[in-house]
């Protein structure tokens, strides 16, 4: 993936998180430190989690994922429980130039945020 993030038309990162966010530590996790570091390169890093496990974050987390979103080209989106399931498998997706490169798994815990 940073791979292609770092090719001259990249535009942007998605990255689709599911399920046990409950334990999450968002302010400690290197994806924080990633997200910010390629937002402050002027490319686009959305976050995207179904709308049933922003609803169980905890008043901390969301605290955090706020910050988060409050930096210049980050992004916390939300989708529908329905489409978190239909695309559990889709992990990453970098854009650009009318062009996209996905990367997807069959273990929907692929998706799931942790210390690796």
């Amino acid at each position: 993936m940073a791979l292609e993030l770092q090719k001259p038309d990249a535009q942007g990162l998605r990255l689709l998180l599911n399920e046990a966010l409950d334990g999450w530590d968002l302010a400690a996790s290197p994806l924080r430190a990633f997200a910010h570091r390629w937002a402050s390169s002027g490319r686009e890093v959305t976050l995207v989690l179904s709308s049933a496990d922003i609803a169980r974050l905890s008043e901390d987390i969301r605290r955090d994922r706020d910050g988060l979103a409050a930096a210049p080209n980050v992004i916390v989106a939300s989708r529908s429980t329905d489409a978190a399931a239909s695309a559990s498998t889709l992990l990453a997706e970098v854009w650009g130039s009318g062009r996209a490169t996905a990367w997807a798994s069959a273990s929907p815990a692929q998706a799931i945020p942790g210390p690796d």
